[in-house]
């Protein structure tokens, strides 16, 4: 189908698992890198991964990049996101639908 996505990353952990949002952006780079149509749904905890700075400390060290650079890099080379924001939640997102 022309406008889904053809591989689908759902985050719901904050920083209290650095790792997972790490690998999370990194499969996320990888696969759109590869080509594919590429969604990250952001759900429970994760939606505060899409608040702004929230991830700008995020490093688990070598071989991956901080988290911060791998959510630049998924962003530019056209990937979207979704977040799951509850009624009333705060808008100060740096990731958006689109």
């Amino acid at each position: 189908m022309a406008g889904f996505p053809e591989f689908v990353i759902t985050l719901s952990f904050n920083k209290n698992s650095e790792g997972r949002i790490t690998l999370a952006f990194t499969l996320g780079v990888a696969a759109v890198d590869k080509g594919l149509k590429t969604a990250m749904v952001l759900l429970i905890d994760g939606v505060h991964v899409a608040r702004q700075g929230y991830v700008d400390d995020v490093d688990i060290g070598e071989p991956f990049l901080p988290v911060k650079d791998l959510m630049e890099v998924y962003l530019e080379l056209g990937a979207k996101s979704s977040c799951a924001v509850p009624a009333g939640g705060s808008t100060n997102f740096r990731m958006t639908s689109g």
